[in-house]
């Protein structure tokens, strides 16, 4: 069945797509109307989506690993509305503690690629969204660029603080990648409203993302201690426990214990 209303310009039709995604939910907020159409489909999460204690008890959750579990269990409620072969990975660190862990991200990223073979990634743009996004968007191209064979890598939308004002689901213009965008249907509209109805512990963030299209271009070469855009990055102006000073020497640092292990 064809999810979106242009499924022909859908690059994740027909295809085993795999999805490296920061949280449970950024892959359903940025694809889960067209991965409808993929012939298969394996989902690798970075995060368990739980940060702290006090963040669980603020969402209801006794402990912050019940919180990652029930962040799991409605990854999983949520697909169950797509019937498509699947599978789940994660790599279970704790939200916002990505950046980190870049350089063995990308080694455990790299072994999965091998592993599962697909025929095309997706992941996330580097825009200065979360800094969850972007340390596992540097992690998918580290691990990326090593491969022997190549593999065709997408991005999806998240969202970024590029122009001054918050935007969910569109992308920072560049000059050489196009981006497709995916026109949904109504039937598709109402299937991804329904799996997002699934994150329910996600009700803030689940609501500001536009249901009517999705877009994904081929990701382009990314310098990663090269300023997405000018000024406030989004998780600046958020306060997600990250600075662009703190994340240039994170990326560096990443970067060279992930090459120097190469040479290995």
């Amino acid at each position: 069945m064809n999810f979106a209303a242009a499924s022909n310009m859908n690059p994740l039709s027909g295809r085993h797509v795999m999805i490296v995604a920061a949280h449970p939910d950024d892959e359903t907020l940025g694809a889960g109307a067209c991965l409808g159409d993929a012939k298969r489909i394996t989902l690798v999460h970075s995060t368990d989506g739980s940060r702290s204690h006090l963040k669980a008890i603020s969402k209801g959750f006794a402990t912050r690993e019940h919180y990652g579990r029930a962040r799991q269990a409605e990854l999983r409620q949520a697909f169950l509305l797509l019937s498509v072969e699947k599978c789940f990975v994660s790599l279970d660190i704790r939200d916002q503690r990505v950046a980190f862990h870049i350089a063995e991200t990308a080694r455990a990223l790299g072994r999965i690629f091998v592993e599962r073979n697909p025929d095309l990634i997706v992941t996330h743009a580097f825009e200065g969204g979360h800094p969850d996004h972007d340390a596992t968007a540097m992690a998918v191209h580290l691990a990326w660029r090593t491969l022997k064979e190549s593999m065709p890598l997408y991005e999806m939308t998240g969202y970024h603080n590029a122009t001054g004002k918050d935007v969910y689901g569109g992308f920072i213009p560049r000059s050489e990648t196009d981006a497709i965008c995916i026109v949904l249907s109504p039937e598709a509209q109402a299937r991804k409203k329904a799996m997002l109805a699934a994150f329910a512990s996600q009700k803030s963030v689940v609501r500001r993302y536009p249901l009517d299209s999705e877009s994904f271009r081929p990701a382009p070469y990314y310098e990663f201690s090269a300023a997405p855009h000018a000024g406030t990055m989004f998780y600046e102006k958020h306060r997600l426990a990250m600075t662009w000073q703190k994340w240039c020497v994170l990326a560096d640092q990443a970067s060279h214990a992930f090459a120097a292990r190469s040479l290995l």
